[in-house]
Formats: structure tokens, C-alpha cells, sequence
């Protein structure tokens, strides 16, 4: 799964099909399909570039936060 996660965020792979995956709302329990790009990077960095010319545009797309050995409560307290 890493292997496959990793070549579509390199854009080697052109799209990734995850199957039983729970909803975690009632919007999402009436999705059938979502199709969508994903977007994202390192979190302190995304966090940087809020309110600038750099920001993400999130608009109809899946947010991909990356960290790696960040402590729980510093990235709740990011988001």
C-alpha cells in the first residue's frame, strides 16, 4: 500500500481505488464515489503559506498532510 500511495503522489500511478473505507460522517455516508486530486505537503509548511500567493487552492480536492514522528497534540494544535 505504501508503494502505491507514494507513486500517485508522484504522479506515477493515475489513480488508487480504496475499498472499504469507513465514512466518518453522515456527507460522506451518502458518497458513492469521489473522485478528486490530492494536494498537500509538510503541515508547518502548508501552515506557512496560509493567507499568501502560495497557498493551496482546496477547493475539490483531498488534502494530503505529510509528518513524520510529530507529536499528536503539535498537529492538532496546527490544524
Amino acid at each position: 500500500m505504501l508503494v502505491k500511495t507514494r507513486q500517485l503522489l508522484e504522479g506515477r500511478l493515475p489513480e488508487q481505488i480504496f475499498k472499504n473505507i469507513k465514512p466518518l460522517n453522515s456527507s460522506a455516508e451518502k458518497m458513492k464515489v469521489l473522485r478528486s486530486k490530492i494536494v498537500g505537503g509538510n503541515l508547518v509548511t502548508l501552515q506557512s503559506s496560509l493567507a499568501t500567493t502560495n497557498q493551496l487552492n482546496l477547493k475539490n480536492r483531498v488534502l494530503f498532510i505529510e509528518d513524520i514522528g510529530e507529536r499528536g497534540y503539535r498537529i492538532d494544535r496546527v490544524l
